[in-house]
C-alpha cells in the first residue's frame, strides 16, 4: 500500500479458491453481499444509506476491505480512512456464524497495516451506544480493548451535511423507477421466470422472505428450490398495481392477484443497493369470497 494524496491505495491478501478465508479490496460484485452482511450484523441505520456509503468511500479513494471464502461469499468487512492526521475505521463486520474465529482481529490488523504503511500515526474509532438492551456496546469495547485500544478523554460531536433519507429521486427518475418496478413485479408472475432458478437468483435478495396467502413463510432457499417443481402461472391475473417509493433505495408495490379462482391482496418490498432492484419481502393476504 502506498499513500496517494491522503488516499489509501488498496492492496489485499491473496484469496484462495478452495474456501480458505482471504482479505482483499472491495469489488463491484461484492456490493449486494456487503450490504446484506451489514444488515444482518445490525450496522445499518435509516439515516446512513449503505449503498451511498460504499459509493462515497470508493469516490474518496479510501479502502473497503472484504473477507470472503474464495468462492464469492462475503463474511467480513472493514472500511478504512485516513485524513492526514488520524486514521478511522467503520463498518467492521463479521458474519454471525464466523464470530469467535479471529476474523475480526484479522480485519483490524489489515486495516492497521494499511494505515501504518500510509504514515498514519494513530487510529481512532467510534462505538455506537447500544439502545436495544442487547449489550453489544460492552462487547464491542471488550473486543477493542483486547486489541490494545483505549478510551480517549474526548467527546465526539457530529453534524449531518447530507440527509440520505431526504435524497428522493426526481419526478422523472420516480416515473422511471415505478415503470421498472411494475415490469419486474409482473415478470415475477411469468411462468418462465418463476420456474427459472437463475432468474430468481438474480432478482431476490439474500434475506428474502415470502409470507404466502396460505400463512406459510418461505425464505430465499425455499423459493429457489421450488423451481424443481414447475408451476403454471399463465392464468394469473394481476390488477391495480401501484408503486410507492419509500426512499432512494426501497419501494413498496401493492396489487391484487387472481389464480385458480383464488384472489389475494399482495405487497412486495423491493430494494435497490445500487446494482438493480431485488425483491426483499412479499406477502399475500387472501380475499374472502
Amino acid at each position: 500500500m502506498e499513500r496517494r494524496s491522503g488516499c489509501l491505495h488498496q492492496v489485499g491478501e491473496p484469496v484462495s479458491s478452495t474456501g480458505e478465508v482471504g482479505i482483499r479490496p472491495f469489488s463491484a460484485d461484492d456490493r449486494h453481499g456487503v450490504i446484506d452482511l451489514w444488515q444482518r450484523c445490525g450496522l445499518t441505520r435509516a439515516w446512513n444509506d449503505p449503498g451511498l456509503d460504499i459509493d462515497r468511500n470508493l469516490a474518496a479513494g479510501l479502502a473497503l476491505l472484504v473477507a470472503d471464502t474464495g468462492i464469492g461469499t462475503v463474511i467480513g468487512t472493514v472500511m478504512v480512512g485516513y485524513d492526514g492526521h488520524r486514521g478511522w475505521v467503520n463498518y467492521l463486520a463479521v458474519d454471525p456464524g464466523r464470530r469467535g474465529t479471529g476474523l475480526g482481529r484479522r480485519l483490524m490488523t489489515a486495516a492497521e497495516d494499511r494505515l501504518r504503511a500510509a504514515g498514519c500515526p494513530k487510529l481512532n474509532l467510534q462505538i455506537r451506544i447500544d439502545d436495544s438492551g442487547g449489550g453489544t456496546t460492552e462487547g464491542a469495547v471488550d473486543f477493542y480493548r483486547a486489541l490494545g485500544y483505549e478510551v480517549d478523554p474526548v467527546l465526539s460531536m457530529g453534524r449531518r451535511l447530507i440527509d440520505d433519507e431526504a435524497e428522493m429521486p426526481s419526478a422523472s427518475d420516480t416515473a422511471a423507477a415505478e415503470a421498472e418496478l411494475i415490469g419486474l413485479e409482473r415478470a415475477m408472475w411469468a411462468t418462465e421466470n418463476r420456474n427459472d432458478r437463475a432468474w430468481l437468483d438474480r432478482h431476490l435478495t439474500s434475506s428474502f422472505l415470502e409470507h404466502g396467502r396460505s400463512g406459510r413463510v418461505y425464505d430465499r432457499a425455499a423459493i429457489l428450490a421450488s423451481t424443481e417443481t414447475p408451476v403454471d402461472l399463465s392464468s394469473a391475473v394481476i390488477s391495480g398495481v401501484t408503486v410507492r417509493l419509500m426512499g432512494p433505495r426501497h419501494a413498496a408495490v401493492t396489487y391484487r392477484s387472481e389464480l385458480d379462482g383464488r384472489a389475494a391482496n399482495r405487497l412486495s418490498v423491493w430494494r435497490n443497493d445500487g446494482d438493480g432492484w431485488r425483491l426483499d419481502l412479499h406477502q399475500g393476504t387472501p380475499i374472502a369470497d
